[in-house]
């Protein structure tokens, strides 16, 4: 569709840096990875390099980047076979590759990974500098969990299910005044579960310090009432509603310019997934510089690069080599109609209609001056 000669489909960004055949081969022969070297235990052997690259080059932007990062789960569409693929009911995307990814709230990607059983564990002793704090889901969230971050000197808070508190003492307060937390700690190992009351018990988990569990209030809507009301609020909530939207952040922005492409072979939607993820970064690196830039600009900038921005030249496999000097000489250069169609020596497009003289197929009204010229 981006390289169609009718003007309400083509695309001039897309058609002038690549032809579509060009495009074609490229996809045709992407590979990440030596067919003969590869390990069958790694689900994502064949862009295992691509991948281990760019954790390695996102990991350079840690510590400048400060020290809260969120953990959370991405979907990446699939629809035919593979060990990998998942199914979630009742998400924008049911069918596909899912990856947990560790982001900065501001929605940079620090280090994506496929699901597994300690997922959580490796992407934050891996990638998190020591004294850093990390929101997390209630997907992994468990206690041997935040035993293991405390030990290796991370902060953590994340929300957790029922069944994982390890019958922790925690009060029911399903049927008192809302906005009321009760608090359970365990000073041995510093680990302290907060359940707060909102429309529904929320139950989280942290081994930060106890000045965070100090209450405060928050604007909560009241059905009743119609109306916002003022609920109590306890301060560790607020602090994991503000940091832990990092991922959702970078599934919005990467959503905006998302590559739809279907493909038979299932590597292909990954390279896709991690070359979204480099545009979204870029952005957000550019903002720091240009705050007013917009991510539209960059897409375009990556399209209209300096090198791609001269229209492709076109050079028929029919045109006729024609001496300079009869070519510019002026003279008896008559055109002709013949009964076959030919490439056009300029815009390489068919016509019937050649100069007698230089035998090269031309247009006579947009064509042939520029060629003889």
């Amino acid at each position: 569709m981006y390289w169609e000669n009718k003007s309400d489909l083509n695309n001039n960004l897309v058609s002038h840096a690549m032809s579509r055949n060009t495009f074609e081969k490229i996809h045709q022969y992407l590979h990440f990875h030596d067919n003969s070297k590869l390990n069958p235990c790694d689900k994502v052997y064949k862009v295992r390099p691509l991948l281990d690259h760019l954790n390695d080059k996102f990991y350079q932007f840690v510590e400048p980047m400060g020290s809260y990062f969120s953990l959370d789960k991405a979907m990446k569409s699939y629809y035919r076979h593979h060990g990998m693929k998942q199914f979630i009911r009742g998400k924008p995307i049911c069918y596909g590759f899912e990856f947990w990814c560790l982001d900065r709230p501001d929605g940079f990607l620090i280090a994506s990974k496929t699901l597994g059983s300690s997922v959580s564990k490796i992407l934050s002793l891996k990638f998190i500098p020591v004294g850093s704090s990390i929101y997390i889901d209630n997907y992994f969230t468990s206690l041997p969990l935040m035993d293991a971050l405390s030990n290796n000197g991370l902060f953590c808070v994340g929300t957790i299910r029922n069944n994982r508190t390890e019958k922790a003492p925690l009060q029911d307060v399903s049927k008192v005044v809302r906005g009321i937390c009760c608090v359970a700690e365990d000073k041995k190992i510093g680990i302290t579960l907060p359940k707060w009351l909102d429309n529904n018990q929320v139950n989280l988990v942290a081994n930060l310090k106890a000045e965070v569990f100090d209450v405060g209030s928050c604007k909560q809507w009241k059905k009743s009432e119609r109306n916002r009301v003022s609920v109590l609020q306890s301060n560790i909530v607020k602090l994991y509603n503000k940091q832990m939207g990092g991922v959702d952040l970078f599934d919005k922005l990467r959503g905006h310019y998302q590559i739809r492409i279907r493909s038979r072979k299932w590597y292909r939607p990954l390279f896709r997934f991690y070359l979204n993820e480099n545009i979204v970064n870029l952005w957000i690196l550019c903002c720091y510089i240009q705050r007013n830039i917009s991510l539209r600009q960059i897409v375009t900038a990556l399209l209209a690069a300096p090198n791609l921005e001269k229209k492709r030249v076109v050079h028929p496999k029919t045109k006729k080599q024609v001496p300079q000097v009869a070519q510019f000489d002026n003279r008896d250069h008559l055109v002709n109609k013949i009964e076959t169609q030919r490439q056009c020596a300029v815009c390489g497009k068919c016509t019937k209609f050649v100069c007698i003289k230089c035998n090269v197929s031309l247009f006579p009204d947009t064509c042939f001056l520029p060629f003889h010229q």
